[in-house]
């Protein structure tokens, strides 16, 4: 799950699909519109950046674990 989790963070919805199908009728979320909203949410920062690659590491460091508990 943590892997799940973590790769939908990196915006890579198929390899966060154990994640997204273990929540997705609990927060009734559809997968088709939430892979549409991953790809502009990718879209949307390669656009703002001279970045090819979207970079958890460079968003990461604004997170702490008090944001998850």
């Amino acid at each position: 799950m943590a892997t799940a989790v973590y790769q939908f963070f990196l915006l890579n919805f198929e390899e966060s699909l154990f994640f997204v199908d273990h929540y997705k009728d609990l927060m009734n979320v559809s997968k088709e519109v939430l892979q549409s909203e991953i790809e502009v949410a990718k879209n949307c920062i390669l656009q703002s950046t001279d970045k090819k690659k979207y970079n958890f590491k460079s968003c990461e460091k604004g997170f702490n674990k008090t944001d998850f508990s």
